[in-house]
């Protein structure tokens, strides 16, 4: 084999191994420094002794301006089969949400292109989402806001999926928009906006199998989507004499909305300058990419 072609097959295997590699880092990490002990959410368990508690009532508490039942269930069952231990639970929840995560952008990365060479330049770029101190090293259930995303990508693989738009697709599509929604408030609104997004699409394509897919998956996104955001709103914005550490919505018209949007785009990418004004530069440059991306692809 020429040498040249040698180097290429090392740096695409390189590129695949990246996020792995990084993934792995994290986990070993993890099990060195972690600490056995709970941090701050986590106390609120104990505080109100119903760590074990599968109740209903429990499950569906709006904390935080959310409810998390399909999270408040797993802490249950943490509680009961590791004994609240954060070192094991912490580390299931690591593998299993960025390890799923890895997984699914892979296989939705073939379905985008089937230049292999492509494919693994491409996953090697995901290793940005593997900044663990979001949702690891702390509190136990901050993982919760990530499993939106999780329930999320596994639709968008079931419409990445050939073959035709059955019942059972259907039926799996639904499932997981309630268990994006059942996670967390913004699984809730992520797959209502994502389903409508899809029908709308599945509308203008022209009729082939592929429209036909968005046209179901979207309308079963759509209506879980719309059901657990109103369950969402009513527990969290009706109900509130269940509601703990209460705040008061920020809409758009606010500056502090924007604000706190560019926060997130900053947090998102990991960086950590010491002047405000090379964030705010950095947020600046990264929301120009986007919309130059977001232009190219309409041309």
């Amino acid at each position: 084999m020429p040498r040249a072609e040698t180097l290429r097959r090392w740096a695409l295997g390189a590129c695949i191994a990246l996020p792995l590699l990084m993934l792995a880092a994290n986990l070993l990490a993890w099990l060195r420094w972690g600490t056995d002990l709970p941090y701050f959410d986590d106390w609120r368990a104990y505080d109100q002794r119903n760590a074990r508690s599968l109740a209903p009532a429990r499950l569906f508490e709006a904390v935080n301006n959310t409810i998390s039942p399909i999270g408040m269930a797993l802490e249950a069952l943490a509680q009961c089969g590791l004994g609240g231990n954060p070192l094991p639970y912490q580390t299931l929840s690591m593998l299993g949400v960025l390890g799923g995560l890895l997984w699914m952008q892979w296989r939705l990365l073939g379905w985008v292109t089937g230049d292999a060479r492509l494919r693994a330049l491409l996953f090697a770029f995901c290793f940005l989402m593997l900044q663990s101190g979001s949702y690891w090293g702390e509190q136990n259930l901050a993982y919760h806001q990530a499993l939106p995303l999780l329930a999320l990508l596994g639709a968008n693989c079931l419409l990445a999926r050939a073959g035709r738009a059955g019942g059972g697709r259907w039926l799996a599509t639904f499932a997981l928009g309630l268990a994006a929604g059942l996670s967390y408030v913004s699984g809730a609104v992520g797959a209502l906006v994502m389903g409508a997004g899809w029908w709308l699409l599945g509308r203008l394509l022209p009729p082939r199998a592929l429209a036909a897919r968005l046209r179901a998956g979207g309308g079963a996104l759509l209506l879980a989507g719309a059901a657990t955001s109103a369950l969402q709103i009513y527990l969290t914005r009706v109900a509130q004499s269940r509601q703990l550490q209460y705040m008061e919505l920020t809409w758009p018209t606010s500056a502090d909305f924007w604000a706190y949007l560019a926060g997130k785009l900053g947090r998102a990418t990991g960086q950590g300058f010491a002047s405000t004004a090379a964030e705010a530069a950095w947020v600046a440059l990264l929301a120009l990419a986007l919309l130059a991306a977001a232009g190219f692809a309409l041309r």
